[in-house]
């Protein structure tokens, strides 16, 4: 029994990782540097449109990867779903990492954006199908936690590098 709880444990990750980018996303934009890097000014929610355009493109790409859910989900199951989203996250995570080009890195964010849609979905009802029947409404509820825990940490470490680099 305690694979399938190690197993409902890896796809609460799926929950948490679109918390922790969008709480990661939301204040990286308010640091100088970030700015700097992107727009050559300080603030970068200064630049309203590229701000807009970069912070919307995360639900643009989860959009547009909604029509692929399905397709990926019978054809790969539950498990091939949060795998390809996973793929896909991390290409668009290091698109963002490797990039001072805001064309490259709002690539990475719509790449997010697709990848999560595809974890968010197939994880939710991977859980429940695993879990015990004694336990499903509970792992359900406890995967919908996963975008705070995700959201939480995120927001504290970068309240930490907020105040050493300001």
């Amino acid at each position: 029994m305690w694979h399938v709880y190690f197993a409902c444990f890896i796809a609460f990750f799926n929950s948490a990782i679109n918390g922790y980018d969008l709480s990661v996303f939301n204040n990286l934009a308010t640091f100088k540097s970030f700015g700097v890097s992107f727009t050559g000014n300080d603030d970068f929610k200064d630049n309203s449109s590229k701000y807009a355009l970069t912070s919307a493109i995360l639900q643009i790409g989860s959009i547009i990867g909604c029509f692929f859910v399905g397709l990926v989900a019978d054809n790969l199951g539950r498990r091939g779903g949060m795998l390809v989203g996973s793929v896909i996250i991390v290409i668009g995570v290091i698109l963002e990492l490797v990039t001072n080009n805001l064309n490259i890195f709002i690539l990475g964010r719509f790449l997010i954006g697709f990848g999560v849609v595809q974890v968010t979905t197939a994880a939710p009802t991977y859980t429940v199908e695993v879990a015990h029947p004694q336990f499903r409404a509970r792992a359900g509820a406890i995967y919908n936690t996963g975008w705070n825990v995700g959201s939480i940490p995120a927001s504290i470490i970068l309240l930490g590098l907020s105040l050493n680099c300001v």
